[in-house]
């Protein structure tokens, strides 16, 4: 797993980890995720900071045959921390991972002096007892972080991975680290997603298989010639197919892909006639992160209920509560500055808030073009009225949005506006889709809730269980930096209504710059949901004969 001193090799996508090294004197925790093969995200704490430090490793390419795996990092993001970028160069043979490169201190946009040298050696060995051990020696030259380290590591349980060693300047190292895989599991545990409901015109949720959802409604006696998707009333994909077609797809006479190659794809019509009008939606959410200007680090554990009314295509009525646990010794310190979310621990003092209590109107203004108005109770914080573009034709994978919310904040503990707290916040954004929707890449230039301006990239991963891995990265103009990552794990669905999650957040908590309007849908995902891509990555095996 990536560590503080960097290395050219990464975890499997779908990685997520926790892991604690402790030394006399200090310790360091770190939390990661990869939710793509190449990126690798990180927060740590560091022993001589109570701030989040965020360390990001982009491994350009693997390693071939004629050439070494090359890995871009940057280490210390953060307002307090000292920042080291890197480019590192690695070659794997016969268990032995050798790592060597250059770094610069204070990162290269900041004219660093001379580079200091970096290198990472780890080996593997296999013990009679022992599966497989790791030996680490790794270091580089300046700093107590930099000092030559030397660590074992061992696995005794799937998931679980113990670690000692001994460091220059610290002395003896203790570490215990859990790492949770994404990637094993095909479908939401323990209770199965939303059920197809064989409709001509569907609805389909985030975790729901969409192509299984278009083949319930096809794989049958005198099926229709058209199948059409929606989600939350917003018209996805329709899917013309040729009766030759659908009965070769009925008596399972071919392979998916030649299915898919004669049928026609284009932008859905509006839903005629919707099959359900309401969903549920229940949460349990962790989130912690450093506390405002440097304080020590916050948490907040809570519960969340919602329910989501569509009387009619286009319309979409929203409200929810939430139930924060009483943990007074872990809320954020209230801030100097209450712009943005720096009042936090005033809302977090509160056990039960009406969360939001908004309404939604969504359109197709084109095959092309959507757009969004929304007013209410936005989010636990704000209240106001906004709306959203976006242009994306119905196969492309690239989309171009714009978002402008003009808000109040909120008194906590009631629905009462703040008295001049209206502000206008906006973003640019910039959108694409992996080939197969799994992977979303975002990027939004704008104005946030404190007035300040900036730039906002975020990437999010989901797996066949529903499983949303997540990470942010935002810029403001001044120069300063905020990192997150959030995991989203489903547990089901009860009586194909009612969706059940849990997640966990890392991020700053009670901050006043660089926060964004937590907005319950955007257009993205509504289109995502029923969208291209998701239907494409499941085709073939929907529409292929299952192997008995």
């Amino acid at each position: 797993m990536p560590g503080v001193h960097p290395s050219a090799f990464l975890p499997a996508a779908g990685s997520a980890w926790l892991d604690e090294m402790l030394w006399r004197g200090g310790g360091e925790a770190r939390i990661g995720l990869q939710p793509v093969t190449p990126l690798a995200v990180t927060l740590r704490q560091p022993a001589e900071t109570a701030d989040a430090v965020g360390d990001l490793d982009l491994r350009l390419w693997p390693q071939g045959r004629y050439h070494p795996a090359l890995t871009l990092g940057m280490r210390g993001l953060g307002e307090s921390a000292e920042r080291l970028d890197n480019a590192m160069l690695g070659v794997e043979v016969a268990g032995v991972q050798l790592s060597t490169g250059l770094g610069w201190r204070g990162g290269l946009a900041n004219h660093p002096g001379a580079p200091i040298g970096l290198v990472n050696l780890r080996v593997r060995v296999r013990l009679p007892l022992i599966k497989t051990m790791w030996l680490t020696a790794s270091g580089g030259t300046g700093g107590a972080a930099w000092q030559p380290r030397l660590t074992a590591s061992l696995r005794p349980l799937q998931g679980l991975e113990l670690s000692g060693g001994w460091q220059r300047r610290r002395g003896l190292l203790l570490g215990l680290a859990l790492r949770l895989d994404l990637t094993e599991r095909d479908q939401p545990w323990p209770l199965p997603a939303r059920r197809p409901d064989g409709q001509t015109i569907t609805e389909i949720t985030a975790t729901m298989p969409a192509a299984d959802t278009v083949a319930a409604a096809a794989l049958v006696d005198n099926p229709p010639t058209s199948i059409a998707t929606h989600r939350l009333g917003l018209p996805g994909i329709a899917m013309q197919m040729t009766p030759g077609s659908l009965e070769r797809a009925r008596r399972w006479d071919g392979s998916g892909a030649e299915i898919r190659r004669s049928a026609r794809f284009s932008r859905a019509p509006y839903p005629s006639l919707l099959a359900q009008h309401w969903e549920i939606g229940l949460d349990a959410m962790v989130e912690a992160g450093p506390g405002p200007d440097g304080t020590n680090w916050a948490q907040r554990s809570s519960a969340g209920a919602a329910l989501t009314l569509v009387p009619l295509a286009g319309l979409i009525l929203h409200g929810g509560g939430r139930f924060t646990m009483p943990e007074p010794a872990y809320r954020p310190a209230l801030a100097e500055d209450t712009r943005g979310r720096g009042g936090l621990a005033a809302y977090m003092a509160e056990p039960l808030t009406l969360e939001r209590a908004q309404g939604n109107i969504v359109a197709a203004l084109s095959p092309a073009l959507d757009v969004m108005l929304e007013a209410g109770h936005l989010e636990e914080m704000y209240s106001g009225a906004g709306g959203e573009l976006r242009w994306q034709r119905p196969l492309d994978r690239w989309s171009v949005g714009l978002t402008a919310h003009h808000l109040w904040q909120r008194l906590p503990g009631g629905i009462a506006l703040l008295r001049g707290s209206d502000k206008t916040s906006g973003h640019l954004t910039l959108g694409w889709e992996e080939a197969e929707a799994d992977t979303r890449l975002e990027l939004a230039v704008g104005r946030y809730l404190a007035g300040d301006w900036g730039g906002t990239a975020s990437l999010s991963r989901r797996f066949g269980t529903g499983a949303l891995l997540a990470t942010e990265l935002t810029v403001d103009r001044d120069g300063g930096s905020t990192l997150g990552l959030s995991v989203t794990l489903p547990l089901g669905n009860l009586w194909n209504r009612v969706e059940i999650n849990t997640k966990g957040k890392i991020h700053p908590l009670a901050r006043s710059r660089r926060e964004r309007l937590d907005r319950a849908f955007t257009l993205g995902d509504l289109r995502h949901a029923a969208g291209y891509g998701r239907l494409l990555r499941d085709w073939d095996r929907a529409f292929t004969r299952p192997v008995e």
